[in-house]
């Protein structure tokens, strides 16, 4: 085992004087070791490229486009005193603390919490390269394959690349439903005219979405379809989602939406965090007020302080039903699963401490003994 450390260490020193000389302009003269330039390829950046520019490793895309926002993010809330458990900026809004790829309590991005950015990138990206090295031939050194195929492995596992295509295509109804205000169109394609109004052109052209809905609204009629039904007659258009919420479940007999005459009312969303959304209602009947942020366990909400129930609108949204007259609206995210977690790691923390006690103490006695029979 003693021959097996000195070779790890060996071979840590090696690892890490490699990374240092590969990091070195990032270490040495003040460079960020970042993929930002990536964001070129696409609109409306790609405008902004430099003559005869070519990325220099375009499958590096996660990194500026969401590794490096969750760690501003993560780092941001934590000085704020709070866990970021949800966050509203990625599509219609997802758990932020319990997603793979945000890590906010990893040990590796940790760094960027106490050196500033951007220049911790550096340093996250030497450490995990390192970490992940290390245990590769640590992984492989106790297997048959022995020194060399160890090294190979190191290696292999530590610059391998990867591969994510993410396809998205949206009718307009779901851009008008999903809050799509502006976009942003590549050279060579246009934009409906009876429904987009560009309002710049150059380098890119951003066209205006005339027809979006708002973030939160009000309707006065429900129907009933759930799963692929509600889905299609979003996509198709069949229906018109700013006076008809498709819910998944039917109202009880306490939720009586009423028919407006005119307007079903106004929503006016008063404030609007990753946590917390806080919204007045002013209608003449009882309505659905629908918010087109995900649908999630975890979120609660209460009418004037009491509290109501969240139903599931749109496929995949939320809905509150309000009654007559104005109200305040507030919903928040609070997750079980969250206080089950704290309550669980607390008890395990306890149960160290404990066991911990225990050893020391029973080393201590037959310490006390070693000594009494001498």
């Amino acid at each position: 085992m003693t021959g097996l450390r000195r070779e790890l260490s060996l071979f840590a020193l090696l690892a890490a004087g490699l990374l240092a000389w590969l990091f070195r302009d990032a270490l040495l003269h003040g460079l960020v070791l970042g993929q930002t330039d990536l964001l070129y390829q696409f609109s409306p950046w790609k405008g902004y490229a430099p003559q005869e520019w070519t990325p220099r490793n375009w499958l590096l895309l996660d990194s500026p486009t969401q590794f490096v926002p969750f760690l501003i993010h993560a780092r941001d809330a934590l000085f704020e005193g709070r866990l970021p458990l949800w966050t509203n900026q990625l599509g219609a809004g997802q758990p932020f603390l319990a997603a793979f790829q945000t890590a906010v309590l990893s040990p590796f991005n940790l760094i960027g919490y106490v050196i500033p950015l951007p220049g911790a990138l550096t340093w996250i990206a030497a450490a995990r390269l390192l970490v992940g090295g290390v245990g590769m031939f640590l992984f492989l050194r106790t297997r048959p394959p022995g020194r060399v195929a160890s090294t190979v492995g190191d290696v292999g596992f530590r610059w391998n690349g990867a591969f994510h295509a993410l396809v998205n295509f949206a009718t307009p109804s779901v851009l008008d439903l999903l809050n799509v205000k502006y976009i942003v169109v590549p050279p060579g394609i246009d934009a409906s005219a009876d429904r987009f109004t560009v309002v710049a052109h150059a380098p890119t052209r951003v066209y205006r979405n005339d027809r979006v809905l708002p973030r939160a609204f009000l309707t006065d009629h429900w129907e009933q379809r759930a799963g692929n039904n509600a889905r299609r007659a979003i996509r198709d258009g069949s229906i018109d989602l700013r006076r008809t919420a498709l819910l998944e479940e039917p109202l009880t007999d306490d939720q009586q939406v009423s028919a407006a005459t005119g307007s079903p009312g106004e929503a006016t969303v008063t404030h609007y965090e990753h946590e917390r959304v806080t919204i007045t209602t002013q209608a003449d009947g009882g309505r659905l007020l629908v918010l087109t942020d995900t649908h999630y366990p975890g979120w609660v909400a209460t009418v004037d302080g009491v509290a109501a129930e969240i139903l599931r609108a749109n496929y995949a949204f939320r809905a509150v039903f309000v009654p007559a007259g104005r109200h305040e609206v507030e919903i928040t995210y609070r997750p079980a699963s969250v206080r089950w977690g704290a309550t669980i790691s607390a008890a395990a923390l306890q149960c160290l401490v404990l066991l911990s006690s225990g050893a020391r103490r029973a080393r201590l006695s037959s310490r006390a003994i070693r000594d009494a029979d001498r």
